[in-house]
């Protein structure tokens, strides 16, 4: 509000919103991370960072093809992904992702797999978590 009351330029708002901006503020923004927001039917919305690349989807404006296969192995990979989300990757990718170009593995057979990759998230199970603002 002040800045724009005290009648500065462009240049001298920047400076002051710079100078003067918290700074844990300043760390918490990171233009360059990508943040997805998958609906899982059975836990509900789940939030991720830097794995936009495993969804080869018209309205991804952030693809990069160079990655796509990098992110759907962190998907398949670890255990805190979700089994849906992964699902969702392999349905709308599985012609762009390189594993499924080199083997000849089954959605049976890949799912085989998962089961031990995703001990803890295989069975998703509905969770709610309530937090009490201090």
């Amino acid at each position: 509000f002040f800045t724009e009351t005290a009648g500065l330029s462009a240049e001298e708002k920047e400076k002051a919103v710079k100078k003067y901006k918290p700074k844990a503020d300043k760390e918490e923004e990171k233009p360059d991370t990508v943040m997805v927001v998958f609906h899982n039917i059975n836990s509900g919305f789940e939030v991720y960072s830097n794995i936009e690349n495993a969804f080869c989807i018209k309205q991804n404006k952030f693809l990069n093809k160079d990655r796509i296969d990098q992110d759907f192995y962190q998907i398949f990979l670890a255990n805190f992904y979700s089994k849906e989300i992964l699902d969702y990757s392999i349905e709308v990718s599985e012609k762009k992702i390189s594993f499924f170009k080199k083997n000849n593995y089954t959605k049976e057979e890949l799912d085989f797999f998962t089961r031990f990759f995703k001990q803890g998230n295989y069975h998703t199970k509905a969770r709610l978590t309530v937090i009490k603002n201090a």
